[in-house]
């Protein structure tokens, strides 16, 4: 960027005086902003799993686990500079959200050790057994943890790269914390935790009230199984309801000091009356006082500064406008009011002003578009399925993607005149090229820019048709002639100025946008049912709708497609931990759709919508739910077979698995409160800590008792 600041300074001393060079959108400065804030976040994430580590386990566990954490993000980052991967918004957010899990690998390994040297043994031994019994079943889970965001990584859609960053810092991570709990772990534990009192009286660390109790209540449980499976599924069957009608959203707006607006004039309007009256919104934004700078582009849109900024033009009708506000929490009020303004003050341009977001901007945000041969037929039918959008509440300016006709002069060319005259049909095409855009001659060229040299009639802005009809032509005799001597008939008509074309065949589009806090996606529900139950197509034509409807489907279908084989791997690797039973794997699975009972609350607890990155957030639960449940599976069967009976051992289980989990589950939930107020990942944010704690509940209290049922376990009444 330095050498972009030197180049500015270097232009600038070759400017005339009075022209100066303005920095609209410094995405360096942008990026580095946003960089150094999800920076302070991870160091905030980072000290927050720490801290919740040194209460909860004591501060020679903490300092240990700690120490793993700090080897697992620092090798990470290691990694990512010999691979190329940057430090960005996706990057540093997937930190945060590994911050948790990094951590589990080594709470387990921890524990187990904790627990042996609290009965006895030596803290050597104890080390050792903590990470040799686990060691399948937590490489087994963090590989399926990793498996979870697969999908990010595979998918094609150009929406799905802005994540894929995601799944490269989480693998990697994941898999330096469980090498590193096997390793670092036991060696560092070796020196830090205390050793066993020689002689001393073996303790049960379980020989509390609080454990005594929960024994009580998880046996309670298990006698009234079915009791307690219906009320999960009774609340899983509510929280899907409530999530069919839960506001959804595509991308999330940027927490940024700009927002954009694009203004379409009636069709027709020449570029010069464009400018007159964008004059007049250039008085009201330098009249304003929360608006900082801004910027008008006629005819098309500036080049691209921005990602996800979209491309129209060029168009003589159209106009675009950014406005920087002096503070970021200024930008939707200034946009509202930007809107309102125009709306009130200029009724006949359409006004699409936004904040910026991660997603392309199309044209508009619903379109239904109608793909056939006829221009007549396409008409007729944009105009009955605008009929039908006016009669819908939720949206407003509904148009036309190919606009109103406009007037269309066509002079008919007499081949016999012509002939006589010595006049061809190019010669005339020429002569009214000169008299409106200009005939090309040649090009000058200054570097790798070129521009179009060309020949104008120097009185064309005051003709009018009449003029034109006189224009000479010049014949290849050397004289010249009026062409209304070759035209036999000017007619004057109406006719399209733009015509679409979707795949290679004619497509018009009813364009709309959802009104002021109407919902997007709810708006084109309401829309789309309605033009496709009363409307029918003619035989050789067909509907398809487009806008961000289409954007959000492809995205999601890029993610999809994956999903399979992340299911395959799962199943995979849970029947390679558990090859003697494939009952288990099939109980691990089917606790996954209650994870849906904490997303939903989640999101409803944090007022978020669930969005693209939401839906990134509940892959990332599917390893998350699976992985605890592994652990606790896994040591009900290491309870077995020590030799105790079927449900102390899954009670016994289910008590030694309670610190794990809940710390695991814990320190990723609490890790996450950074991102809650991250414009970009907050959704996800809030599916992933509403999820996780619900699972955490479900993984201590439901699945053992769904474990008794598919064991055919019955606790003694």
């Amino acid at each position: 960027m330095q050498d972009w600041t030197n180049g500015m300074t270097e232009i600038e001393q070759l400017l005339p005086i009075g022209i100066e060079l303005t920095s609209l959108y410094p995405e360096d400065k942008i990026a580095d902003e946003a960089n150094n804030g999800f920076i302070l976040n991870l160091i905030e994430s980072l000290v927050i799993v720490i801290l919740i580590i040194f209460v909860v386990m004591g501060s020679r566990a903490g300092m240990l686990i700690g120490s793993s954490l700090l080897f697992s993000v620092g090798g990470t980052l290691l990694i990512m500079l010999m691979w190329g991967v940057g430090l960005n918004r996706t990057s540093l957010a997937a930190f945060i959200i590994a911050m948790g899990m990094l951590v589990d690998n080594a709470i387990v390994v921890t524990d187990n050790a904790q627990i042996g040297i609290k009965r006895g043994k030596s803290r050597y031994q104890s080390l050792i057994e903590g990470a040799i019994k686990p060691q399948w079943a937590l490489l087994g889970a963090t590989f399926i943890a990793i498996c979870s965001f697969l999908p990010l990584y595979l998918a094609p859609a150009s929406v799905a790269e802005i994540v894929k960053p995601l799944f490269v810092v989480l693998a990697v991570s994941l898999g330096l914390s469980w090498i590193l709990a096997l390793c670092q772990t036991t060696t560092f534990g070796n020196f830090i935790l205390k050793e066993a009192v020689p002689g001393g009286a073996m303790k049960d660390p379980y020989d509390t009230k609080l454990y005594h109790k929960f024994e009580k209540f998880l046996t309670l449980l298990i006698k009234r199984r079915f009791v307690t499976l219906t009320t999960v599924f009774v609340t899983l069957v509510l929280s899907l309801v409530i999530m069919a009608v839960m506001p959804q959203s595509f991308f999330p707006k940027m927490n940024k000091p700009y927002f954009r607006a694009d203004l379409v004039f009636p069709e027709g309007f020449s570029i010069h009356a464009v400018d007159q009256d964008v004059m007049k919104v250039e008085d009201y934004l330098k009249n304003h006082e929360k608006v900082k700078s801004y910027s008008v582009t006629l005819g098309g849109t500036p080049l691209r500064y921005y990602l996800a900024s979209s491309s129209f033009g060029p168009k003589s009708n159209y106009a675009n406008v950014m406005v920087e506000t002096k503070d970021p929490e200024d930008a939707a009020e200034v946009e509202q009011q930007f809107y309102e303004h125009m709306t009130q003050n200029f009724p006949n341009i359409i006004t699409r002003s936004a904040l910026f977001a991660l997603s392309p901007v199309p044209e508009a945000a619903i379109e239904i578009g109608f793909i056939g041969e006829n221009p007549d037929t396409l008409t007729a039918l944009v105009e009955r399925a605008k009929k039908i959008a006016r009669q819908c509440d939720m949206v407003t300016d509904i148009r036309s993607n190919w606009g109103d006709k406009v007037p269309v002069w066509k002079p008919m060319f007499s081949q016999q005149k012509g002939l006589r005259l010595g006049i061809t049909r190019q010669q005339v095409a020429n002569s009214f090229r000169t008299a409106t855009n200009g005939l090309p001659l040649g090009e000058y060229r200054e570097g790798d820019v070129s521009l179009p040299i060309l020949l104008k009639d120097e009185d064309v802005e005051k003709m009018n048709l009449n003029d034109v009809k006189s224009v000479p032509v010049f014949s290849t005799k050397g004289n010249s002639v009026k062409v209304e001597q070759v035209i036999d008939n000017f007619a004057l008509g109406y006719d399209y100025n733009v015509v679409r074309r979707f795949n290679r065949e004619r497509c018009m589009m009813m364009q709309c946008e959802p009104k002021r806090g109407a919902n997007t996606m709810a708006a084109f529900k309401q829309v789309l049912t309605a033009v496709q139950e009363q409307m029918q197509l003619p035989e050789g034509y067909k509907m398809k709708y487009f806008g961000e409807q289409e954007t959000q489907d492809v995205s999601n279908a890029a993610l999809a497609k994956n999903i399979p084989l992340t299911f395959l791997l799962i199943y995979v690797v849970l029947l390679f931990l558990f090859p003697s039973n494939y009952r288990k794997p099939v109980l691990i699975m089917l606790m996954l759709p209650l994870v849906f009972i904490g997303v939903v609350w989640g999101l409803l607890l944090f007022g978020k919508s669930l969005d693209f990155f939401a839906i990134l957030g509940l892959l990332g639960l599917i390893g998350m739910n699976i992985k605890n449940a592994i652990v606790l599976v896994d040591e009900i069967g290491l309870q077995l077979k020590d030799g105790k009976g079927a449900v102390p051992a899954v009670v016994e289980a289910t008590k030694t698995r309670i610190v794990p989990v809940t710390m695991a589950s814990g320190t990723t939930i609490l890790g996450m409160l950074p991102l809650l107020g991250d414009a970009m990942f907050a959704g996800m944010a809030a599916t992933i800590m509403g999820g996780l704690f619900v699972s955490t509940v479900l993984t201590i209290f439901v699945l053992p008792v769904t474990y008794c049922i598919f064991f055919k376990i019955r606790a003694d009444r």
